[in-house]
């Protein structure tokens, strides 16, 4: 049963990572602008309260306001990388009515972001994970009115399979498919074994 209940977390935690990685909004699918999102983070005493994404230049620049402060700088990497990585690499906070801010660049949204902070009391760098989410995004900010589930014709070549999950040239179908298949393949396994 143990082998049964670790392949299924496993299938689900597979098509849980493929589906995020093809839910992935870039500067590319965005008008330029100011926007409100929510983050979420894999820690609760690292607790973002505010973010405001800016999109310019084909970039994606979020101004997070974090709950607390206690971390006196920040470094998107590991805490590892960070420890090794120049003073001029970390993310130093602005005090904005007594609320730290930390403003740096992101590569996409809905995808985690490896950020370490630094413990101003333990002196020592934190691992966490920052997810930036788009479903917080305006009508207006979406080009074309792609979004994360239909990339604008400039971020995705026209033979690229499309990610749109009602589509069934999409690889949904086939992730699901693959999904159940593993699945009942687990079960098969247990059963045989339990007989």
């Amino acid at each position: 049963m143990k082998k049964f209940t670790a392949i299924i977390t496993s299938c689900a935690v597979c098509a849980a990572v493929a589906g995020t990685a093809l839910a992935e909004t870039t500067a590319a699918d965005l008008n330029d602008g100011t926007y409100s999102i929510t983050v979420d983070s894999n820690n609760k005493m690292f607790k973002v309260t505010d973010c405001k994404l800016t999109v310019k230049d084909g970039k994606l620049t979020a101004a997070v306001t974090l709950s607390g402060t206690g971390y006196g700088k920040l470094f998107v990497g590991t805490g590892e990388q960070a420890a090794a990585a120049a003073e001029s690499d970390y993310i130093p906070f602005e005090d904005v009515d007594g609320k730290y801010v930390y403003t740096f660049e992101i590569t996409a949204l809905d995808a985690p972001v490896q950020v370490a902070a630094w413990s101003t009391k333990n002196s020592e760098w934190y691992d966490r994970t920052l997810t930036f989410n788009s479903a917080d995004l305006p009508a207006e900010a979406l080009k074309n009115g792609a979004g994360a589930s239909a990339p604008s014709e400039s971020s995705t070549p026209s033979d690229a399979p499309s990610t749109d999950k009602d589509n069934p040239d999409s690889g949904f179908g086939t992730l699901a498919l693959t999904s159940a298949v593993l699945a009942g393949a687990a079960v098969a396994v247990s059963r045989k074994k339990n007989k």
